[in-house]
């Protein structure tokens, strides 16, 4: 997942600027339009900061097509909106489109045997009808969803809402360092809107994600910490069960701390099988749930070798701690007693 986000980026994203809510953990929540229009005054006059900004909204169940489906839509300006987001077109593009055009994925364009130039009757929530052209089709669907519409659409068919994030483009020549003092003297007036970069916002999600992870890495804890009991279980089970086999060790003149390293392996061992085994599992089913679930999730297939070796080495340390008590327990057996034990 990180690593599809961090491609989408790269590939997807032009913009030099990103400004969401928050840590731009949700675009659910928004902002009063009145802050992308006084972005807007910073294109223009004599040294204008930025070349150009594009507002985005997002309305849930904001339209029904003549299927019966209900659906989401994202809406932008078409005019630049290749400048700032190359959500990579096959047929079409959106400086081409405008007001009474839609852009759509590929998907829902295939379901409908849609093409550029065909008309598409939409019944939005507020009970009005309108009739689109298809303005384009683009195969990456993880930026502008499946349906993408213009923003003077949105105020002429939806109810009024906020902008969700807003992207700009530094003007030619602008250093970065004066570009962030404009966009934060703008934003001083709203005191929940952040100001990122490209980069700065990448990391931002690829916290968000690593916070999820979080929740993985307790269970995969759990996960360990009852593993360390049926080692352990099963090493005590061991040694009593092969007292006798111990005994004759000792006789033959293995020491207490031989005896006690041989059951500690034993345990490295156990543990460092069951991890190779849990990798390569792991490995192959991340395989194929990058194959089954779509690219407008998860797209890329990235092993973190450094991280599952690093597991690896904390399994085989595992091992030895799980081995402890039973080692302890086997280099302590009288010699005599070991050896006359009998079934």
């Amino acid at each position: 997942i990180k690593t599809t986000f961090d491609s989408v980026l790269d590939r997807s994203v032009n913009a030099d600027w990103f400004i969401c809510l928050d840590d731009c953990s949700s675009f659910f929540d928004g902002f009063s339009p009145e802050f992308a229009a006084e972005l807007q005054e910073l294109t223009s006059g004599d040294e204008p900061i930025l070349e150009s900004v594009i507002p985005y909204r997002f309305a849930e169940e904001a339209f029904r097509t003549p299927d019966g489906a209900v659906h989401d839509v994202l809406t932008a300006d078409f005019e630049r909106l290749d400048e700032h987001l190359d959500a990579d077109f096959i047929e079409g593009s959106p400086a081409s489109s405008g007001p009474g055009d839609i852009l759509l994925h590929e998907d829902p364009a295939e379901d409908r045997n849609l093409s550029v130039g065909d008309e598409l009757e939409l019944e939005f929530a507020s009970g009005q009808v309108a009739t689109f052209r298809v303005g384009g089709i683009y195969s990456d669907a993880r930026i502008l969803g499946n349906w993408t519409m213009a923003n003077a659409d949105y105020a002429e068919l939806l109810p009024p809402g906020e902008d969700q994030f807003v992207s700009a483009i530094s003007a030619d020549g602008a250093a970065e360092a004066a570009v962030r003092t404009e966009l934060e003297g703008v934003a001083s007036a709203y005191p929940d809107v952040e100001i990122r970069t490209k980069d700065e916002f990448r990391d931002s999600q690829a916290d968000q994600i690593d916070q999820a992870l979080i929740v993985i890495n307790v269970f995969l804890v759990l996960a360990l910490i009852i593993a360390l009991v049926g080692i352990a279980n099963t090493l005590a089970l061991s040694v009593f069960e092969r007292t006798r086999e111990i005994g004759l060790f000792r006789a033959v003149g293995a020491t207490r701390k031989q005896t006690s390293m041989l059951i500690r392996w034993e345990g490295a061992i156990i543990a460092v099988f069951g991890g190779i085994l849990g990798i390569v599992l792991g490995i192959v089913f991340g395989i194929v749930a990058v194959i089954v679930i779509p690219d407008s999730i998860v797209s890329d297939i990235s092993i973190p070798t450094f991280q599952l070796i690093t597991y690896l080495i904390v399994a085989a340390l595992a091992g030895l701690i799980a081995a402890y008590l039973p080692a302890r327990r086997a280099s302590r057996l009288n010699v005599l007693d070991a050896i006359s034990e009998t079934g």
